[in-house]
C-alpha cells in the first residue's frame, strides 16, 4: 500500500502544476487580448485620421471563409457566417448591425468599437 504522505505530496505536487499552468494560460491570453486591443485601438485611429479602407482583395478569400466555416461547425460553435468583404468595408457597419442575441453581446464588434 502507498504511504499516504507519499500520495499526498504527489496530489499537491499535480495541483501546484495545474495552477501553474492555469497562471500561464491567463497570462498568455491577457498578452494576446492586450495586443488585439492595441492593433485594435491602432486601426481605430488611422480610420479616424481618414486613412483609406484596405481593399477587398486584401480581405478573407474564399478559401479562408469556408474554412472558418467548417471550424465552427465541426467544434459546435454558433454564430454568424463572416460578413462578405463589401459588408467588411462599410463604415456604417458598427451601427446597423446589433449582437444577434444577448450571448454575443460580450464579442460584438459593437461593443468593442465604442470601447475604443
Amino acid at each position: 500500500m502507498a504511504d499516504p504522505h507519499e500520495a499526498l505530496a504527489r496530489f499537491r505536487a499535480a495541483v501546484d502544476a495545474a495552477a501553474e499552468q492555469g497562471r500561464r494560460a491567463v497570462d498568455e491570453a491577457q498578452g494576446s487580448g492586450a495586443a488585439f486591443d492595441r492593433q485594435a485601438r491602432r486601426l481605430v485611429a488611422r480610420l479616424r485620421a481618414g486613412e483609406p479602407l484596405p481593399d477587398a482583395d486584401r480581405l478573407a478569400s474564399a478559401d479562408l471563409r469556408a474554412s472558418a466555416r467548417e471550424f465552427r461547425a465541426a467544434a459546435g460553435l454558433t454564430g454568424r457566417d463572416l460578413p462578405s468583404d463589401d459588408e467588411l468595408l462599410r463604415t456604417d457597419a458598427v451601427d446597423s448591425e446589433p449582437p444577434a442575441t444577448a450571448e454575443e453581446e460580450d464579442f460584438s464588434q459593437n461593443r468593442i468599437m465604442r470601447k475604443l
